[in-house]
């Protein structure tokens, strides 16, 4: 809307093109790239602008050459009535607004594929543009004794997202909520930024579930390429959210916990400067928040967090730390995406390898992970590349109550940093990481007791935590005879779950402990976890149990055994 493009613009172009070197299109069925930009003079200085004599520029990155197409004369073809209003919104700072109505305008004009300029591909990418298309479908709906049809025809990204959408040119539905956006923008006495938000994003999230389909819900439901296994993807930042609901504007304060994260994340990065030499470096100095989902094919590079309607938005926030931080995730995202298509580029197995034309199996219906085409493979601790010990440090989190245990950590370092310092570090010889087809999918750390008591970690937690962690540490040497392997964690990708590889964690134990000369396992689990019955199932007895806890977290934590087989399962 204004300005050279910044950086993050021009790595998401090279993203989508990168993805489109991975298509294979006929003949005469390439895609055709604008770049829409209020007017061309805001390129004038940047040396990838070509301008054209006759008005025909370009803009050349990654080697590919863009069309530069100017929204100030469009708006003067297509709705001279409304120019002085856009012009104004423009001169405002109105840009999200403005850009909610004109991608529309461009929808009607041009149908194709519209994005936003930083949206970024991930891996499905490939399949939605081999063969783009949109629904054509009568949906039908009931209420207060009516059946509704509409007509469904466009597509969006994801959820109530419209920064991805899809149209023929001349949409009936497009054609008709562009006429309803320009009525509503004319009609405004004044410029304000939540009637703004109602006369152009709210009255597009109408058509969501009506004429709109989501374009992941698309391929999931009906894609023959589609896969729709689920898997562990950054979020955002602990405590990096808007503070209050985007929808209602109810005021949702930060919890404590999340006030802690918040104040830890800028103190941090404002020691930095709040510039990063890499934009990697972001992982280490911040506790970053994961989730696990089936990836859409594409991704708003900005802070996401829950609830949804929190998700990070620049006109809904009034908050320069919290603006701060979501450029400097907005680029580590790009960062991150950027070197995994780099990787799968240059032949390395990647979880970023573009899907290319075939079959995937549909979910549940998957081969055994151990087949031939989805090796398995043991790692020592010590050759773990460093992004996945931090997704062990993450990982502890589901497996004990940590996040109580780690706040307030002398070090007053984040709370993933803080695990991975003090629970995965000291103990990668004893850590073997578990690799299905190349990609992290769980770990154990498993010895005797006397050799964790050969290399002892120093404890950072605060001191009422120590206390505890001291009693934990007898309860366990109560427990654990010198012949037993203990196993001290025990941790599987929530991508990989419910897929047979906790029997393959523990056959891997049980080849550390015979090698040991150990004839048993030992374990701790809380008697609240999924992973109980699972062990329990699996011939784990409990010897012990530990209340010393239960006062905080209202849980009992059992020490469970089970002699090693003579024999590898």
């Amino acid at each position: 809307m204004g300005g050279p493009l910044p950086d993050g613009v021009r790595q998401a172009v090279c993203q989508w093109g990168a993805a489109l070197d991975e298509v294979d299109l006929p003949p005469g069925a390439g895609y055709r790239a604008l770049l829409w930009v209020w007017d061309a003079a805001q390129l004038a200085g940047d040396p990838l602008f070509r301008p054209g004599a006759d008005g025909k520029h370009h803009y050349t990155v990654g080697g590919r050459l863009l069309e530069v197409r100017e929204l100030a004369p469009f708006i003067g073809r297509h709705v001279p009535a409304l120019g002085a209003r856009l012009e104004r919104m423009h001169e405002e700072g109105c840009y999200v607004n403005l850009s909610d109505y004109l991608r529309i305008l461009v929808l009607r004009e041009w149908g194709g594929i519209y994005l936003d300029a930083d949206t970024m591909p991930y891996r499905a990418a490939t399949v939605f543009l081999a063969r783009p298309e949109v629904p054509d479908y009568v949906s039908f709906a009931s209420g207060a004794g009516q059946v509704r049809a509409t007509h469904v025809s466009w597509l969006n990204l994801v959820r109530d997202e419209n920064g991805f959408l899809v149209a023929r040119r001349g949409d009936p539905a497009v054609t008709a909520l562009a006429a309803e956006m320009t009525g509503a923008l004319a009609a405004l006495p004044e410029l304000c930024r939540r009637a703004l938000q109602q006369a152009t994003y709210y009255r597009w999230r109408q058509h969501v579930g009506q004429t709109l389909l989501a374009c992941h819900d698309l391929m999931q439901d009906y894609g023959v390429l589609a896969d729709g296994r689920p898997e562990s993807v950054v979020a955002g930042v602990h405590g990096m959210r808007l503070r209050i609901d985007g929808d209602s504007g109810a005021p949702l304060p930060l919890s404590p916990a999340e006030q802690l994260a918040y104040e830890r994340a800028v103190a941090t990065l404002a020691a930095q400067d709040w510039r990063l030499a890499q934009p990697l470096a972001l992982e280490r100095l911040v506790e970053l928040c994961w989730t696990s989902e089936v990836p859409p094919p594409a991704y708003a590079p900005q802070l996401r967090a829950q609830p949804d309607s929190c998700n990070y938005y620049s006109f809904l926030s009034d908050d320069p730390a919290l603006d701060r931080v979501n450029r400097l995730f907005a680029a580590y995202l790009l960062a991150r995406n950027g070197a995994r298509i780099a990787r799968a580029a240059s032949g390395a197995r990647s979880v970023a390898r573009w899907p290319r034309r075939r079959r995937v199996r549909a979910a549940g219906s998957c081969r055994p992970m151990n087949d031939a085409r989805a090796p398995l493979v043991f790692v020592p601790g010590t050759e773990v590349p460093e992004h996945d010990l931090d997704r062990m440090a993450a990982l502890l989190f589901e497996t004990s109550y940590l996040e109580y245990c780690s706040a307030g950590n002398r070090l007053g370092l984040p709370l993933r940093a803080l695990q991975r310092r003090q629970n995965i570090d000291p103990w990668l010889r004893h850590i073997r990481a578990l690799y299905v087809a190349g990609r992290f999918a769980g770990f154990h750390n498993a010895a005797t007791l006397a050799q964790y008591a050969a290399a002892p970690a120093v404890n950072h937690y605060r001191a009422e935590v120590q206390a505890m962690d001291a009693a934990y540490d007898a309860f366990v040497a109560k427990h654990a005879a010198p012949h037993q392997l203990f196993v001290a964690s025990l941790a599987i990708e929530p991508a990989w779950r419910g897929r047979g590889l906790l029997d393959e964690l523990l056959a891997d134990a049980h080849q550390v402990a015979r090698a040991a000369g150990c004839t048993a396992l030992g374990l701790t689990v809380w008697q609240t976890s999924a992973a109980m019955p699972l062990y329990a199932r699996r011939g784990f007895a409990t010897v012990g149990i530990f209340d010393g806890a239960r006062e905080l977290f209202f849980d009992r934590l059992h020490f469970m055994t089970r002699p090693v087989p003579t024999e590898t399962p």
